[in-house]
Formats: structure tokens, C-alpha cells, sequence
């Protein structure tokens, strides 16, 4: 893996869960998004902004087990501990 790439400053964390998978999204996308693939399978991807900060994070299917400073590390992102610390999850079926 390249850089890690980082979250905007500030930025809260919100993790939709689905039978699916899992999506953190740390801002809402404005503008161009460019996604880049980690992992074919299990699927894992980054979602940049123009500024190429990190606006999410989607894994295909959902892990057993996650953290999300574990789930970031996989990804290539740093997730700073007061920012996983005030993440919103919200489960969706």
C-alpha cells in the first residue's frame, strides 16, 4: 500500500451497517469522488474527495469482526483515537 491517506480534520465518523456490508463515512461526498480499490475480495475501498482526504471507507460483505481503527488500518487510513471514539453506527436491514 501506498501513503496512508487521512480523514478530514474534525470529521465524526458515521458507520452504516447492512447484510451487505459496512460503509464509514466521514464526510458527505461534494463534488468529484474517486474511489480506490484495496482489495478485490474481500472487497475493500476508499472513497477521496478532489482534496484527497477521506470521505469513506466500504467493505463487501460485512466483517465477523471489526474495529474501527482496525478497519481504517486495513484500508490505508489514519483514523485518529478521538475520532473513532465519537463514530455513530447505524444498522440498516
Amino acid at each position: 500500500m501506498n501513503r496512508r491517506l487521512r480523514t478530514p480534520a474534525g470529521s465524526i465518523p458515521r458507520v452504516s451497517i447492512t447484510d451487505a456490508g459496512i460503509y464509514v463515512r466521514f464526510e458527505r461526498p461534494t463534488g468529484r469522488v474517486r474511489t480506490i480499490v484495496r482489495r478485490l475480495w474481500p472487497h475493500l475501498a476508499v472513497d477521496i474527495n478532489r482534496h484527497g482526504k477521506v470521505i469513506g471507507i466500504e467493505a463487501i460483505p460485512l466483517p465477523r469482526r471489526f474495529s474501527l481503527r482496525t478497519f481504517a488500518l486495513e484500508a490505508g487510513v489514519h483514523l485518529p483515537a478521538r475520532a473513532a471514539a465519537r463514530a455513530q453506527i447505524v444498522v440498516r436491514k
